[in-house]
């Protein structure tokens, strides 16, 4: 028997893994035979990253070098670059139980270059290049648009050295849209002659616009889109039972559906309700999770998020956009609507609803209609205004 029957944070994998197995499976045979990128979309707690963390598992197994990057981790360019470097070599190191390669490249980026050349040169190969352009970048021999190629040129080479096919897994690829968008055109460069192959997973839906789908796009067309959306009721009813069941406790079906109702399929949530409620059983020693124990259990995760729900929302939106995200706390809203209560005209709200679309905030659900996209989000504003 399991641990626990859920895991709350960080990734995901089985049997706590569940609701994205068609996506997974397309991805890991699209990529397994090089022959197509993916773009990955989803709103915040979706599930993009566990089901990347999920891909990376499974190509691995396939005997490919898979470079995972959270491009929330590059504060610039050159940074990104040195991120997707050292996650390479790391790669190779565990792939093939070897050590000594990340090392050598890190004291590059700090130690003398007298010591580090005797080093490498040792080493040889593609390493030996990609230190020495490092060591190069250092003493501002080269700019950041010289690095980035010879990056790439890297990459290529050290998938030919190490007779190894690549794949580039960049999460949160919307946070490279800030730099020189020489980015973009190079890689859309590279992937056209080269078969390193490339994940992209986002959540702005203005920056994926910008980066792929529109035909002057930098990388338009090179990736198919999938895009994440909220788990089926049936698929969470039976992962929250079998995993309570594991632990000799049963949930009725009005609890499982107001479960269901309270999260509206985004994992993170039902994975932190089901938890909350195997708690509340072991603590009162009941073996069954009803309604009450459901709604008790929601109360306490509204608490527990409360801080970081009003750090997100006065950090993120404008004041006309809260005001906006006030208004859609009662539900589907039509903009008519919104505009009225808020006293303003239709047209005046028009950017803001794109804006608040693009970020994934809200979906527009027909002509004119919209809802919040996180309803335990939409519970806590409400709970906030009453």
């Amino acid at each position: 028997m399991e641990k626990a029957p859920f895991q709350v944070g960080g990734h995901v994998y089985p049997p706590y893994f569940v609701g994205r197995d068609k996506e997974l499976e397309e991805i890991v045979r699209g990529i397994s035979t090089l022959s197509q990128n993916y773009l990955i979309i989803g709103p915040r707690r979706s599930g993009k990253s566990s089901l990347l963390a999920n891909v990376e598992s499974e190509l691995v197994k396939r005997d490919l070098l898979v470079i995972a990057v959270n491009c929330i981790e590059a504060t610039t360019c050159s940074e990104f670059f040195r991120i997707v470097v050292e996650r390479a070599l790391e790669a190779y190191e565990k792939k093939e139980r070897v050590k000594g390669l990340l090392e050598i490249f890190k004291r590059s980026l700090r130690e003398s270059i007298t010591g580090i050349i005797e080093r490498v040169e040792r080493v040889g190969g593609s390493v030996e290049g990609i230190v020495k352009t490092y060591l190069s970048f250092r003493e501002r021999e080269m700019d950041e648009h010289e690095l980035a190629k010879r990056t790439f040129d890297f990459l290529d080479d050290f998938r030919v050295e190490k007779g190894l096919e690549i794949v580039l897994i960049l999460d949160e690829f919307q946070d490279l849209a800030n730099f020189d968008g020489y980015l973009f055109r190079l890689m859309k460069s590279r992937a056209d002659r080269t078969k390193i192959r490339y994940i992209f997973s986002g959540s702005s839906i203005s920056i994926i616009q910008q980066v792929f789908l529109k035909p002057q796009s930098p990388l338009y067309l090179m990736a198919t889109k999938l895009y994440l959306p909220p788990l089926e009721t049936k698929k969470i009813k039976d992962y929250i039972s079998a995993r309570l069941g594991l632990f000799g406790i049963e949930v009725d079906d009005p609890a499982l559906e107001e479960i269901c109702r309270l999260v509206s399929g985004i994992p993170f949530y039902f994975q932190k309700m089901g938890d909350l409620c195997y708690r509340t059983a072991v603590l009162s020693g009941k073996r069954q999770i009803d309604r009450e124990d459901v709604k008790s259990a929601f109360a306490d995760m509204l608490r527990e998020f409360s801080t970081e729900f009003e750090y997100r929302f006065e950090t993120r939106f404008s004041p006309r956009q809260q005001a906006i995200l006030k208004a859609m706390a009662i539900g589907r809203r039509r903009v008519s609507a919104i505009a009225k209560e808020l006293g303003l005209a239709v047209n005046v709200l028009g950017k803001d609803m794109r804006l608040l679309c693009d970020s994934l905030a809200i979906e527009r659900l027909r002509r004119g209609e919209y809802e919040i996209v996180d309803w335990v989000f939409k519970s806590w504003l409400g709970d906030m205004i009453s």
